[in-house]
C-alpha cells in the first residue's frame, strides 16, 4: 500500500476528534461516576421546563437557581426564572395592599435578574423582552398608567 499524505490526514483527524471527545467527555469529572456541569445544568433545565409546563412556579424557579450553580452565565435560565417571577406575580390579587407590594417586589426582582441575562448575552432579546413586561406589570401594579389620564388641565 502506498503513503498517501492525505490518508495520514483523515487518520490524524479521526485520531484527533477520538481522543479530544474522549477527553473533554471526561472533564469535570472526578471519579468518573459524577455528571459533569453541563449534564446537571441540563437535568436541572429540564427540570424547570416541566414545572413551568405543570404551572409549579415556585419548583420550576428552585431547578433554575440550581441550573444557575452550573452555568452561571446562562440567559436562558434567567428567562425562565423571570417567567416564574411573573407568573407568581399575576396570581396576587393587587387590590390588596400586602399583595400589592409583594408584586412589585416580584417585579422589581424580574427587572434584576433581566438585567443580569442582558449582560449575559446582549444580543439575545429574551431577557429584554422580560425587562420590558416587568417594566410594564410593575407601572400598572403601582397605578402609573391609570393615574395618566386623572391630571388636571392647565
Amino acid at each position: 500500500m502506498k503513503y498517501c499524505a492525505a490518508n495520514n490526514a483523515i487518520f490524524l483527524f479521526l485520531l484527533f476528534f477520538l481522543f479530544t471527545d474522549s477527553s473533554f467527555s471526561q472533564k469535570g469529572q472526578s471519579g468518573g461516576d459524577e455528571p459533569t456541569n453541563e449534564s446537571q445544568y441540563n437535568a436541572h433545565f429540564k427540570k424547570a421546563d416541566y414545572h413551568l409546563g405543570k404551572f409549579k412556579f415556585e419548583e420550576s424557579l428552585q431547578e433554575c437557581k440550581e441550573a444557575l450553580k452550573y452555568k452561571p452565565d446562562d440567559f436562558l435560565i434567567r428567562a425562565m426564572m423571570c417567567l416564574d417571577y411573573y407568573e407568581i406575580g399575576e396570581k396576587l390579587d393587587a387590590h390588596k395592599s400586602e399583595d400589592k407590594e409583594r408584586k412589585i417586589e416580584i417585579y422589581d426582582t424580574m427587572m434584576v435578574i433581566a438585567n443580569e441575562g442582558i449582560r449575559c448575552a446582549p444580543d439575545k432579546g429574551e431577557c429584554y423582552f422580560m425587562r420590558g413586561l416587568a417594566n410594564a406589570r410593575r407601572a400598572t401594579t403601582k397605578g402609573v398608567f391609570s393615574e395618566l389620564f386623572t391630571a388636571k388641565q392647565i
